[in-house]
């Protein structure tokens, strides 16, 4: 990243070493001093304490009973740390979901048979059943364990969103560097010819079910990715696979 002239940081948060003690509230990241602040406060969730205290959100507070609202209505950030997870006996509670255990288990060949893409991205992102999530997976569980604003397509609100995808796109460049037996392969005939020819494995729909049952139209390494000028151009999503070519330039130690 250095070379590519960026100076700024690129922290994350290894969530599986907070997992491993089974207690999210205890993260170092979730503190009031030296973190991104800690639960919401009752009866209605809003963070009141730490360095993002009563912070608006930036995006519109879409209506819990329908989530395809284009109204805008400021709201302040929100968490409930563990009640999503409480309320679906189906889903297990963040120390399992997302501790060591399960990294491991998402990275490794025979683990989650995670030797393709798709294993890897439902070890990931969870299994679907009549498009109802029945296990969250490492994405999910955060997201559930947060609770509140991180609980909505808007989640991004949630400064611990940024550190939380920041560790997804880590544990991504690891399975990709892994035991390369087929993780590069295209899930699907691919006529490319003038594109990096790792990691072409890509699919999936490109729109999120709660929105459109039916997953959308199928996704494509040509899809371009609307980034609005936030450091990139909008750009295709083939040119964003290999971390280490341009435009990105960057690796995990």
């Amino acid at each position: 990243m250095r070379d590519c002239g960026f100076k700024g940081p690129f922290p994350y948060w290894d969530w599986s070493t907070d997992a491993d003690t089974g207690d999210i509230q205890k993260s170092p990241i979730l503190t009031n001093t030296f973190g991104l602040g800690g639960n919401g406060s009752s009866p209605d969730g809003i963070v009141t304490t730490g360095p993002f205290a009563y912070m608006p959100a930036s995006y519109r507070n879409m209506n819990e009973k329908n989530e395809s609202s284009t109204e805008y209505s400021p709201a302040y950030l929100t968490r409930a740390f563990g009640v999503s997870n409480a309320a679906n006996p189906q889903f297990p509670p963040f120390h399992e979901a997302d501790n060591s255990s399960a990294v491991r288990k998402a990275l490794s060949v025979d683990g989650f048979r995670s030797n393709n893409f798709s294993a890897f991205a439902t070890a990931l992102e969870g299994m679907r059943r009549d498009f109802e999530v029945v296990n969250p997976g490492l994405h999910g569980g955060v997201h559930r364990a947060i609770g509140g604003t991180m609980m909505h397509s808007h989640s991004s609100n949630d400064p611990v969103f940024w550190l939380h995808h920041a560790n997804l796109d880590r544990l991504w460049w690891y399975w990709q560097n892994g035991d390369t037996t087929g993780r590069g392969l295209p899930s699907h005939t691919v006529n490319i010819s003038d594109l990096n020819g790792r990691f072409w494995s890509y699919s999936g729909h490109t729109v999120q079910y709660d929105l459109d049952p039916t997953g959308g139209p199928e996704a494509s390494l040509f899809d371009v990715q609307t980034l609005e000028g936030l450091y990139l151009p909008n750009i295709e999503t083939y040119k964003l696979m290999d971390t280490t070519r341009p435009p990105l330039c960057y690796k995990y130690t």
